[in-house]
């Protein structure tokens, strides 16, 4: 249907400038040259850490997104990549949240030392969000931590956070069996012959 009617509108145009002018080596479609701008682009998400032991030990109930308050030489760090989230967890104090224990390495070319590597870092949420975290860390068992950090299509340094529930050795087991079950399926169908 799509193609009926911008055939049909191509034909109008056309008949348009074909009365306009009457030569038809003068008619370029309209934005002929910004085509390849016009094409949407995907947008660029490049992570930096991710936490790669939080669904080992916990299930993630609720996942939040904030910003980093960070010195310069810490978003260099960033960018090389250099940031560990390694035992790392979110403090709620008041109406404010902090990255606690996260590892920033120093940046070689920073100017008097640069900045600490390991230090509270606050999170930039809205006041509603972090009381809501509160909340949800004031009931029994359930902790935040961080998922990953990474930067967003805008180039800000964004941090990925996530209200858990530990598990116990019995979930995680569960958790193995599941996964090597559903390994010995998959690896049976890619074996099997359906001719």
């Amino acid at each position: 249907m799509r193609r009926r009617v911008s055939f049909a509108l191509a034909l109008v145009l056309l008949a348009l400038m074909v009365c306009r002018s009457s030569s038809l080596a003068q008619y370029k479609p309209p934005n002929a040259q910004n085509q390849k701008k016009a094409r949407k682009q995907k947008p660029y998400i490049r992570h930096i850490s991710r936490n790669k032991q939080v669904n080992r030990y916990y299930d993630i109930l609720d996942t939040y997104q904030a910003g980093i308050s960070l010195f310069g030489s810490e978003v260099k760090s960033a960018r090389l990549g250099t940031v560990s989230l390694q035992s790392s967890y979110i403090k709620v104090s008041g109406s404010s949240c902090f990255l606690v224990n996260s590892r920033f390495s120093e940046y070689a070319n920073s100017f008097n030392g640069g900045h600490e590597p390991i230090r509270d870092r606050r999170l930039l949420l809205h006041k509603r969000e972090a009381l809501k975290i509160a909340q949800q860390i004031d009931q029994k068992g359930l902790t935040c931590v961080p998922l990953k950090i990474y930067f967003n299509e805008d180039g800000k340094i964004k941090i990925d956070i996530g209200i858990g529930r530990g598990k116990d050795n019995r979930d995680r087991r569960q958790d193995i069996k599941d996964r090597e079950g559903k390994r010995t399926v998959a690896r049976q169908l890619k074996n099997f012959n359906f001719g």
